[in-house]
């Protein structure tokens, strides 16, 4: 005989929550994967990157192992993989709450992490890696900003001017600096081939640093992705709390039963 009342609804909200649990997993999974198979999504493909998208990855293979044992647990009211559920979920919450802490406290790390590769990209890898180019051409077109800190930027980033017209002392804007409003035509005379000494033409490109224009939009989000974690947070003690309960149900039953 199952489990009857109260019991009977913790159930099957438990059976929702892992429903909830597998789809986040999936979700996770099918990101992880498409980062790691399409480097263009990265501004610098480091060893750091990988291994972030590799932990994303186990991460999410994991919830989907938690729900796989929450389901059976609450379907079948059985004691063990419940218990194993609540081992599993109960550890993916103290890793979540940790990383969330060292977050908080490495900051400005943080900050000086993405500034360095926002600004290694501008000065190594630019006009060296077609992905990365692709990739920063969309930021400074989105976030409606140019190079690193400024467009001034540009004047140090490692490029080749083949034209036979060029000096090799001058440089280039990308053309993806240029504001939405302004010609192609009159976009590519004031960016292309800039001697060291003339001046930036603000009312072509954008005047701000992408690295600002970043932090910026994190920023903005912030509020939203906090909100996110704490309903995931929320999510993830409400399933600890209805398996333990269930688990000693299940426990209790069964000796009633013996």
């Amino acid at each position: 005989m199952g489990l009857g009342g109260c019991y009977a609804i913790l159930k099957y909200l438990l059976v929702l929550l892992n429903l909830v649990f597998a789809i986040l997993g999936i979700a996770g999974t099918v990101f992880a994967i498409w980062m790691l198979v399409d480097p263009a999504y990265s501004l610098s493909v480091t060893q750091d990157y990988v291994i972030s998208v590799v932990i994303i990855l186990i991460a999410s293979l994991l919830l989907i192992i938690v729900a796989v044992f929450g389901l059976i647990g609450s379907l079948r009211e059985n004691q063990c993989a419940l218990i194993t559920f609540f081992c599993l979920l109960l550890i993916i919450f103290v890793a979540e709450v940790s990383t969330g802490i060292w977050v908080h406290i490495n900051r400005d790390s943080i900050k000086l992490h993405v500034k360095n590769a926002v600004e290694y990209t501008v000065e190594h890898e630019y006009y060296q890696n077609e992905n990365r180019k692709n990739i920063f051409d969309t930021f400074q077109r989105n976030l409606q900003c140019c190079g690193a800190k400024a467009p001034s930027d540009w004047m140090g980033s490692k490029q080749v001017l083949v034209s036979v017209t060029s000096n090799q002392d001058n440089y280039s804007i990308p053309m993806s600096c240029c504001r939405e409003n302004i010609a192609e035509e009159t976009c590519q005379k004031r960016t292309q081939n800039i001697k060291p000494t003339s001046s930036i033409d603000y009312s072509v490109v954008y005047e701000h640093g992408c690295y600002n224009a970043i932090m910026a939009k994190l920023k903005e989000y912030s509020f939203c992705i906090l909100v996110v974690g704490i309903v995931i947070a929320v999510i993830q003690v409400l399933g600890l709390i209805f398996a333990l309960i269930l688990a000693f149900a299940v426990n209790r039953s069964n000796r009633y039963k013996a």
